[in-house]
C-alpha cells in the first residue's frame, strides 16, 4: 500500500508510459481488491476454519506480488542510477514491511527471505550490475530479517507471558475476593468493607438486614455508609 503510490509517483515524474507504469504498479493492490470483493465468502470461510493457513496465504500472497511488481515497474524505468534507485528503496521498504507480518519461521525462510533474494538478484541482473556487493548486500537482507523476526518473536512471547501472568493475578484475586466474601457473609455480626470514599464494596447479610431492612431487595454494594450515618 505504501510502496504502490511511491512508484506511480516515480514512474510519472520519471517519464516513459506513465499509464502502463502506473497500472503495473497497482496490480498487487487489483488483486487483494478484488479477492477480497468477490471471494469474500470464501476467505471468510477458510479464516473460520484454518485461521493460520488463511493469515500466512494472505500475507505471503500480497507481499509477492507487490514484490514482483516493484521489479518490473523499477525495469520499466528509464535506465541509470534513478532506476536502481527506485528499486533499492521500494522492495527494501516492502521487505521491511514483510518482516513485520505474522509468520512462522518456514514461511520467513521459504518464502519471504526466498523471494527477496531472487528478487533482488533478477533485477540486478537484468540491469548489468550483478556482482559481490549485491550478493554481500542480500546476505546482510538475509541474517538482519532473521535477526529482526527473533528479537520480534521474543518480544511477543514476552508480552504474552505477562499478559497471561496478569491474568493468572486477577483470578486468584478474584478468587481471594470471594473467600472473603464467603468468611464475611458466615459472620454472626453486621460487618462491610468500604473504599476510601465510603462506598460499600461487601458487606454482610446482617448488615444489610439491620440498615435496608429484612425485606430489601438488594444488599448494600455501592451505597455509601455515610448516608445511613
Amino acid at each position: 500500500l505504501v510502496a504502490t503510490p511511491a512508484l506511480a509517483v516515480a514512474q510519472v515524474a520519471f517519464w516513459s508510459a506513465p499509464t502502463v507504469h502506473f497500472l503495473a504498479s497497482c496490480v498487487p493492490l487489483a488483486l487483494f481488491l478484488i479477492a477480497r470483493v468477490f471471494f469474500v465468502d470464501r476467505l471468510d470461510r477458510l479464516v473460520a476454519s484454518r485461521p493460520v493457513l488463511a493469515g500466512t496465504a494472505v500475507q505471503v500472497g500480497f507481499f509477492s506480488m507487490n514484490h514482483v511488481a516493484i521489479c518490473c515497474s523499477a525495469l520499466l524505468l528509464p535506465e541509470g542510477v534513478v532506476q536502481h534507485r527506485v528499486f533499492v528503496a521500494m522492495s527494501t521498504l516492502n521487505f521491511a514491511f514483510g518482516n513485520g507480518m505474522a509468520l512462522d519461521l518456514t514461511s520467513h525462510l521459504g518464502v519471504l527471505c526466498a523471494l527477496h533474494t531472487m528478487v533482488w538478484l533478477f533485477f540486478h541482473w537484468q540491469v548489468n550490475f550483478l556482482n559481490a556487493q549485491v550478493l554481500f548486500a542480500v546476505s546482510m537482507h538475509m541474517l538482519m530479517s532473521v535477526g529482526m523476526r527473533e528479537l520480534k518473536e521474543g518480544w511477543l512471547w514476552g508480552a504474552f507471558m505477562d499478559r497471561l501472568d496478569l491474568e493468572r493475578e486477577r483470578q486468584r484475586l478474584q478468587v481471594l475476593q470471594a473467600a472473603h466474601a464467603g468468611v464475611l457473609s458466615s459472620l454472626c455480626d453486621a460487618s462491610c468493607v468500604c473504599d476510601e470514599a465510603g462506598r460499600v464494596q461487601s458487606s454482610t447479610p446482617h448488615l444489610d438486614d439491620l440498615l435496608l431492612g429484612a425485606d430489601r431487595t438488594a444488599g448494600l454494594e455501592g451505597r455509601s455508609l455515610v448516608d445511613f450515618a
